[in-house]
């Protein structure tokens, strides 16, 4: 395996995020400048321009695990906009309720899927506290529910990455790029309601990467970002992925480190200039994404 170079973006981003790479190749992408969404497969390097989000989307964004349906938040929002791949459609949640006792927002930092369903939220509170929570959202009620629990951070505490484990017990989420505190992972038990803190090592900062396999994706800060690792969720031990650093990365991860990472495949933002996606390694095994309708393709 080898680091490669894929097809230009489409569009001008300097900020670009990634759902989960699907067993045919699609891989659905938007960049943080634009309101806009595509499909790119991994296979043939054709983008298609899907329906526009409700908004600008800003982080991970996640698949549910029937393979149908994607989430993607807005940057600080309280809102989930769910997208119905079959359909090529949007919906938005309702807004997720404020922080109980102290009303401050709920900021949607990152989400898991736990079934077909629900959806997990890391939430930080708003207006500058340094207060977290995690938040669950029932797709079928239009429902939130959070919880009496509250976990503190440090200033900044926004997250990127989130996974959960295979028993689906435990959710995990990490900080990502500059500050003190950007070490930091957190373990949240649901069925008691806990935090605690995981992974508190020097040499590691967390992608902006949504994996239900029970992993939580990783840099090694220590070699310039190059070396992509992850926390196993179920043996809560950090693991050496199998791919060789990519030597080729100019982007600075701490900027923002984006992509989907798999055992089989990474795809990434890993240059500053076109083109700026990168990938290493073959499709990994997902649910197949169904051809979207009334869409175009770009070359």
């Amino acid at each position: 395996m080898a680091w490669i170079s894929e097809a230009a973006s489409p569009e001008a981003w300097n900020t670009i995020f990634f759902s989960p790479v699907m067993s045919n190749g699609n891989v659905y992408i938007t960049g943080w400048e634009t309101v806009s969404f595509y499909r790119y497969n991994v296979g043939t390097k054709v983008w298609t321009v899907l329906a526009d989000p409700p908004a600008q989307i800003w982080g991970a964004i996640s698949l549910s695990p029937d393979g149908t349906r994607l989430t993607a938040h807005g940057i600080n929002g309280s809102v989930l906009y769910i997208y119905n791949i079959a359909g090529n459609s949007w919906t938005s949640s309702s807004a997720a309720p404020v922080f109980v006792a102290t009303g401050g927002s709920a900021d949607i930092q990152v989400t898991v899927w736990y079934d077909n369903d629900t959806i997990w939220c890391h939430a930080r509170e708003g207006g500058g506290t340094t207060r977290n929570k995690c938040y669950r959202y029932v797709i079928s009620t239009d429902t939130w529910t959070q919880f009496a629990s509250v976990y503190v951070l440090g200033p900044g505490n926004n997250s990127g990455g989130m996974s959960i484990n295979t028993a689906l017990t435990a959710l995990y989420f990490g900080k990502v790029h500059a500050g003190a505190d950007r070490h930091h992972g957190v373990k949240y038990v649901i069925a008691t309601d806990t935090y605690s803190q995981i992974m508190v090592t020097s040499g590691f900062v967390y992608n902006y990467a949504s994996d239900r396999n029970a992993r939580l994706w990783v840099l090694d800060e220590l070699n310039s970002f190059l070396g992509t690792r992850y926390f196993d969720c179920d043996a809560e031990v950090t693991v050496v992925s199998l791919f060789a650093d990519d030597a080729a990365r100019t982007r600075n991860a701490q900027l923002v480190a984006s992509g989907f990472y798999a055992l089989s495949l990474m795809i990434a933002h890993h240059m500053n200039a076109e083109p700026k996606i990168r990938s290493d390694g073959t499709y990994p095994i997902y649910p197949p994404s169904v051809i979207t309708v009334n869409a175009t393709e770009v070359s």
